[in-house]
């Protein structure tokens, strides 16, 4: 079990790609999407990374938004949507491996390790930070940050 970091993250302006669960295909599908179209995407912010982004929705349900950081001047690509991630206090965790196990991560995060932290998750936008160190979808040594947020 991790112990999580806790932080305090500034906003971030996000443009990229939606996929809900009842609409057909996966979020692995979605990157690839994604990928192909993120050079429209201009200019992006100085901050290097992807952000794949769990947004909660009124009317209960999710979204994911695989999104690159932009400045507040950069247009929205036709087909794309636009997001600020809100400066909050985050839980943060590592994911090491597949893309295939996150899901079970974050399970982790929520039902072991933040408990055992003595934190307490707020609701609102949970995300996963690509840098540098992401490997690939599927090699083992692949690593994700984990963001989640905190109840103050």
């Amino acid at each position: 079990m991790q112990t999580p970091t806790v932080l305090d993250y500034p906003a971030v302006r996000l443009i990229g790609m939606r996929w809900q669960p009842q609409e057909p295909g996966t979020i692995g599908e979605l990157w690839q999407r994604f990928l192909l179209r993120e050079g429209e995407i201009q200019p992006l912010a100085p901050m290097a990374g992807s952000f794949g982004v769990c947004e909660p929705l009124t009317e209960g349900g999710w979204r994911y938004l695989a999104a690159r950081p932009v400045t507040p001047e950069t247009p929205v690509p036709a087909g794309m949507h636009a997001l600020t991630l809100p400066a909050g206090r985050y839980a943060v965790l590592e994911h090491r491996g597949t893309v295939d196990s996150l899901p079970d991560s974050f399970r982790a995060a929520y039902g072991e390790s933040l408990p055992a932290a003595g934190l307490k998750p707020a609701e609102g936008m949970a995300f996963e930070f690509y840098d540098e160190r992401f490997l690939g979808p599927h090699h083992p040594d692949s690593l994700v940050q984990i963001y989640i947020p905190l109840a103050q």
